[in-house]
């Protein structure tokens, strides 16, 4: 019953159930490609902004070490005074 089935035309345009099973497949195939590059895209994306910030911020230590030093220290206490906030 089941290859009756597969093989059966369409009451109201007449094509075969087949045939639309095929471009349904090959659409969800399609959709599924695309989805995959733009998801390989934005993740290549991200790891490029990251690095350029990690390549940014190591610039920034080695041009000028007493300026970092002082971001630092700016953070560490930024970041004592949120603990200290927090209940």
């Amino acid at each position: 019953m089941a290859k009756e089935e597969a093989f059966m035309t369409c009451s109201e345009c007449g094509r075969s159930t087949a045939s639309t099973s095929a471009y349904r497949r090959f659409v969800s195939d399609l959709l599924f490609t695309f989805g995959w590059i733009a998801a390989t895209v934005l993740f290549g994306v991200m790891a490029a902004s990251v690095h350029d910030d990690f390549v940014e911020d190591f610039e920034d230590r080695i041009k000028h070490p007493d300026e970092y030093r002082m971001r630092l220290e700016r953070d560490r206490e930024w970041m004592e005074m949120y603990e200290a906030a927090q209940p």
